[in-house]
């Protein structure tokens, strides 16, 4: 992508939060980029804490109730992870990605070459994904 003026990414970044905000325009979150050190959204004790605690359930279980309790410990972290943490952090991640991306062009554009977001149009035409596609253009290609 070009450089282009401060003014034209302030303006097409105005318009996409608006857009975004109507629904017109849908912004994905790569969580996997957006959750990972480094990232402006990452929470450290968010994605470490219930790891942590189902590791050592998993061997106190051991411990305690030998390997058949440790076993079926860590069929129930495996569960609990895919069916109840993982869901409610995927959306805690996307939710603070997207307040983040809308919050500035600055942090738009961290996210944006991080490749930690993508924008399509709310009826599923044109994608465009970054650090690659030129969001100022699709900003400014916007209705009002």
């Amino acid at each position: 992508m070009s450089e282009r003026s401060t003014h034209a990414k302030q303006k097409s970044h105005a318009k996409l939060a608006t857009a975004i905000a109507a629904q017109r325009v849908r912004m994905g979150v790569n969580v996997g980029i957006a959750n990972r050190p480094g990232s402006p959204v990452f929470i450290r004790r968010e994605s470490a804490v219930p790891v942590f605690l189902s590791f050592f359930g998993v061997i106190a279980a051991t411990f305690i109730g030998g390997p058949l309790l440790g076993v079926m410990a860590l069929a129930l972290a495996g569960l609990a992870w895919v069916l109840l943490i993982h869901p409610r952090l995927r959306d805690r991640v996307y939710e603070r990605a997207v307040a983040y991306a809308t919050g500035g062009v600055a942090e738009f554009e961290t996210m944006w070459k991080a490749g930690a977001i993508s924008l399509q149009h709310a009826d599923g035409s044109a994608e465009i994904r970054g650090p690659d596609g030129d969001w100022v253009a699709f900003g400014e290609a916007l209705d009002g």
